[in-house]
């Protein structure tokens, strides 16, 4: 599907919800990023274990749309719609043809551009080494990414639903 594709489609899934949708989506954005907060409260050590070994490899030599997809963005948007106009100039500088860096590091080295709590799924939960300390943590902001990947599952077949009985309606 492709990055630059998931992220046009967050947008038109935001720009069609419901109040009520919104408020909802909110709820499930604001548990995923309370979620996130105490896993990284709870993982502060092994993350500076890792920022201390690593030193950002995780963010190096990716491809990209496959770390980062629809939900990721979505739940990015929805907690900070000012973070639009900057995805949208870092996909710019996207490269399709191999893997590289990724494009959201700030200055194209880091730190990201992403606050620590507003990350996507797989940046926030991939650790260089397995770690039961943080177990009940990891599960909680996978869980909770779980059902807003539920949530944008619905909304995508109630907008394909309104698509097709405005065709129909056409056709008449």
């Amino acid at each position: 599907m492709g990055i630059v594709h998931s992220f046009n489609t967050a947008q038109k899934i935001r720009s069609s919800l419901t109040r009520k949708d919104d408020s909802d989506l909110r709820e499930l954005c604001s548990g995923i990023q309370n979620a996130e907060t105490e896993l990284i409260s709870k993982a502060a050590p092994l993350l500076n274990q890792c920022a201390a070994s690593c030193q950002g490899l995780c963010c190096r030599n990716i491809v990209l749309d496959t770390i980062i997809g629809l939900s990721d963005f979505i739940y990015i948007l929805s907690l900070d719609p000012s973070f639009d106009q900057s995805i949208s100039a870092c996909l710019e500088d996207q490269s399709f043809l191999y893997s590289s860096n990724c494009i959201f590091l700030s200055g194209g080295r880091g730190p990201c551009i992403f606050p620590p709590t507003i990350r996507p799924q797989l940046c926030i939960t991939t650790f260089c080494s397995d770690n039961p300390f943080i177990r009940r943590e990891l599960t909680a902001v996978k869980k909770r990414f779980f059902a807003l990947e539920w949530f944008i599952c619905l909304k995508n077949v109630e907008m394909l639903g309104r698509k097709i009985m405005a065709f129909m309606k056409r056709s008449q």
